[in-house]
């Protein structure tokens, strides 16, 4: 066995104690069920959600061809999973607003709405108390600490692990100040895997540590690669000030989404990749959805 396939061999035995393969397995295929395909959507104009849409003012090619839709609704009870960067470069005040940051989006989730919680610098810690539970939550929040080195990766899998495990419509929120460095896992398996989900990724990044221009660049390139495959977001900061907004915002355009569900018509379903494509009728406005879905 080659090095790393010994690292990876102990990263499954690390989800096996954890649980989360088992959440990760139900979250590895977009659950489309083959019969039922589901699109998180966002319809925007001028850089605002736009309401009051119905399923009339949609249109879905699946491989392209045309599908009619069952139901365009807004969001209702959501889950949000909260994966917070917690490395050394986080001590000090910026830890203070990403802990307030969070704490507000717990204190906005309603009584349906579930939320959990992964923190991470060279591993990946979930505590106990996800779920209708907000006070468990920010209880671990109030007693994280900043340490260690930036597994982006694994962490990000074990976030869609989580959200897989839920029962709602799931927002993955991460938020990261820092260049991977410390992951088992390649950034390919997680795309794959965020590809696989029904999750929603949206990514919030603060100033960067003091590294070259185009290595951060680089980064956030990657990063938005894998939140384009769910239908989310890259959102950058200029301050550690501003998270608390950010974050805010995020919660609200998430809840501003259109649930597009609809049985495949006049396709396969059972070959594999199908591209999708959402388009919405009038005005100039802007569509965000995942680009696909796999059919098996």
């Amino acid at each position: 066995m080659t090095a790393t396939r010994f690292r990876r061999a102990c990263l499954a035995v690390a989800w096996l104690a954890t649980g989360a393969v088992l959440a990760a397995q139900q979250a590895a295929t977009f659950r489309s069920g083959v019969d039922l395909v589901r699109l998180d959507v966002l319809v925007t104009q001028g850089g605002k959600p736009v309401g009051g849409l119905t399923a009339d003012d949609f249109e879905v090619l699946d491989n392209g061809v045309r599908q009619p839709l069952r139901v365009a609704t807004l969001a209702g009870s959501v889950s949000v999973v909260l994966v917070l960067d917690t490395s050394g470069s986080l001590e000090g005040p910026q830890l203070d607003q990403l802990i307030r940051a969070s704490q507000m989006v717990v204190g906005l989730l309603r009584p349906e709405d579930e939320v959990s919680l992964a923190t991470f610098s060279w591993r990946l810690l979930m505590p106990a108390g996800s779920g209708r539970n907000p006070a468990a939550i920010r209880a671990a929040l109030a007693s994280a600490t900043a340490s260690g080195t930036t597994a982006l990766w694994d962490a990000l899998f074990g976030g869609l692990a989580l959200a897989g495990g839920s029962g709602g419509r799931s927002l993955v929120l991460l938020f990261t100040d820092g260049l991977e460095n410390a992951s088992w896992l390649r950034e390919e398996d997680v795309a794959d895997a965020a590809e696989r989900s029904e999750s929603v990724i949206y990514v919030v990044r603060p100033p960067g540590p003091a590294v070259p221009q185009s290595s951060l660049a680089a980064a956030k390139n990657r990063l938005r690669g894998i939140a384009d495959r769910t239908g989310g977001s890259v959102v950058d900061t200029d301050t550690f000030g501003q998270l608390p907004q950010r974050f805010t915002a995020i919660l609200d355009e998430f809840r501003a989404r259109y649930l597009l569900s609809y049985e495949p018509t006049g396709v396969r379903r059972d070959d594999g990749w199908h591209n999708v494509e959402v388009r919405v009728r009038g005005g100039r406005r802007t569509v965000k959805a995942r680009p696909g879905y796999y059919a098996r």
